[in-house]
């Protein structure tokens, strides 16, 4: 497993964990804030809570999950 490969399927994780998402959003979620460098690779156990608001928000308005 590649570092990179690693910090991503952590970071999954932690999207489904703290937000209740279907790991699917969690994934494509992560990439996408990835691809425009809003997110750092290098991620720890504690994510911004306006990351995990903004997701709560997102699933709420297309109601996902």
């Amino acid at each position: 497993m590649t570092e990179e490969y690693g910090a991503s399927l952590k970071g999954e994780l932690l999207i489904v964990g703290l937000t209740g998402v279907h790991p699917s959003f969690a994934a494509m979620t992560l990439h996408i804030l990835m691809a425009r460098e809003i997110l750092i690779l290098e991620m720890t156990f504690l994510m911004p809570l306006t990351l995990i608001t903004s997701i709560q928000r997102f699933r709420q308005s297309y109601q996902i999950g």
